[in-house]
């Protein structure tokens, strides 16, 4: 997936991002960790958290190569945008997330989000 599309997930915790940006080289794609299926009538394709790509330090710093790890929760909103239960989440035409935590691994560490 393209990077920018989870600027919108980033900004949610504003000195992480500030962190990111100031420091680290940013990529032009990431990785979701889910994808939803067709039996999603109108979400058949779209991404899910936990999302990862890779930074690298900037000079004056050693370029050191770091995982970013964006852990979220979905929650799924009809045409009308009442939120969903998670029986009828096939329906939704809209998932939101929310950012949970945002951290640094270890390149190709397991996405692995706190429950």
């Amino acid at each position: 997936m393209n990077f920018s599309e989870l600027l919108p997930i980033l900004k949610q915790d504003r000195e992480f991002l500030a962190n990111l940006t100031a420091n680290y080289s940013l990529p032009d794609s990431a990785y979701a960790e889910q994808r939803l299926g067709s039996h999603f009538k109108h979400l058949g394709g779209a991404r899910l958290g936990p999302y990862t790509f890779l930074v690298q330090q900037l000079p004056p710093q050693p370029a050191v190569t770091k995982q970013v790890l964006l852990c979220t929760t979905a929650a799924f909103y009809s045409a009308r945008g009442q939120k969903i239960s998670e029986s009828k989440w096939e329906l939704a035409t809209e998932v939101r997330e929310t950012l949970i935590s945002a951290s640094f691994q270890e390149p190709n560490a397991p996405a692995v989000c706190p429950r």
